[in-house]
């Protein structure tokens, strides 16, 4: 019995580009099977307006365009190792932006070739990612047998010193945080943080990661289902705080998550030097506070967090402040900046515009100086 097909769907022509540093992106759909045909639309961006997108480069190769992509309904045949590195995406990522030069230019307008190519540096500049794919390209299988050589090396990456800078030694991938008060916040602000040389290799390093358990032989499933996982978080208990508030206890927990926010509690134990040490060996050129230093460091966190209280003020800084501070509009305790401090200061006013010192303070996005204003400093007598 003879099926009757329908009519094949028309050829992808695209549109002209009338705006100078405009492109082209593609969009391509989800899809719950990998090897689902691949399905997208394509609209032109202004550059500099262009939504989050990626940019892939590959190998066109020798073989002919003999897949179909079929893009707002209309079909256009592309090459085989396209298809699977979109595919492959596809299958990370869902639905996605992304630029490629054989489907975003229309290679039959000789014009506008030329004009997108003089983009490319910016169109490569302004992409979220570049993805590299090799696969299927001449040289592909000596090119993986150096990235598994790469891969298996102990330590992967050896630190050299070049005119007196070091590169970054990594024997292993950094991933979020570690319950170490030297490797979490050191102040109510938290600025500890790698040196700047380590952000793009240990970001490629995460992203080859990344890659590599996408692929099938890595790919990890659980064994419970969405829906099962979320019942059981439901009987889940949220913890509950060590210490008593006092009312109002809402607006006082909620002010004391934010400010201590991500201070954990050191969980030393026989073999914390050694694993210190070895964190030190990956961080190369990190600055962090030494390892002696963490339970002092903890335990005066602690207390100064325990020996005052939270407050907002008139104009909304949320801040903390000793617990002798008297809060409320008719206390008439005042947050000021003075000259050549570091800090805000409590002050109480007393008899004939003379104030007492109540007590530093900490008054969130205040610490840097940001509200300073000379046209509003006053002289004042302390006392």
């Amino acid at each position: 019995m003879t099926i009757p097909h329908g009519p094949a769907p028309p050829s992808y022509e695209h549109s002209p580009i009338q705006r100078r540093r405009s492109i082209r992106l593609l969009t391509i759909f989800a899809a719950d099977d990998f090897e689902a045909t691949l399905r997208a639309k394509l609209r032109t961006h202004r550059l500099e307006s262009a939504p989050e997108y990626i940019a892939l480069s590959y190998v066109w190769g020798k073989t002919e365009a003999t897949i179909p992509i079929y893009i707002d309904g209309h079909m256009l045949m592309i090459r085989k190792n396209l298809s699977v590195a979109l595919k492959r995406w596809r299958r990370r990522q869902g639905t996605f932006h992304i630029w490629v030069d054989a489907i975003c230019i229309n290679q039959e307008d000789n014009d506008e070739k030329s004009s997108q190519v003089q983009l490319m540096r910016f169109i490569y500049q302004s992409a979220r990612m570049v993805l590299i794919y090799l696969e299927e390209a001449d040289g592909w299988e000596e090119a993986n047998k150096a990235m598994q050589q790469l891969c298996h090396s102990d330590p992967v990456f050896r630190s050299q010193e070049i005119q007196g800078s070091h590169i970054l030694s990594v024997r292993g991938l950094i991933f979020d945080s570690i319950e170490q008060v030297g490797t979490c916040r050191t102040d109510i602000k938290g600025q500890v943080e790698l040196a700047e040389i380590a952000d793009p290799i240990t970001e490629c390093l995460v992203e080859a990661h990344n890659l590599l358990l996408s692929r099938d032989g890595y790919r990890l499933y659980p064994n419970e289902s969405r829906a099962s996982v979320l019942s059981r978080l439901a009987t889940c208990d949220i913890e509950g705080n060590a210490w008593h508030v006092r009312a109002p206890v809402l607006n006082q927990t909620a002010m004391a998550m934010v400010l201590a926010h991500s201070i954990k509690q050191p969980q030393n134990g026989p073999n914390s030097e050694a694993y210190v040490a070895n964190i030190k060996d990956i961080m190369v050129g990190w600055d962090s506070p030494g390892f002696d230093c963490n339970v002092e460091l903890f335990a005066s966190a602690a207390a100064n967090g325990f020996r005052s209280q939270r407050f907002i003020t008139s104009q909304g800084y949320i801040g903390q402040a000793p617990q002798s501070v008297e809060i409320g509009r008719d206390k008439g305790d005042k947050v000021v900046l003075i000259a050549g401090c570091h800090v805000p200061f409590i002050l109480r006013p007393q008899v004939e515009g003379r104030y007492s010192v109540v007590g530093d303070c900490y008054l969130h996005g205040v610490m840097d100086g940001e509200a300073w204003d000379e046209g509003r400093v006053v002289a004042m007598e302390i006392v």
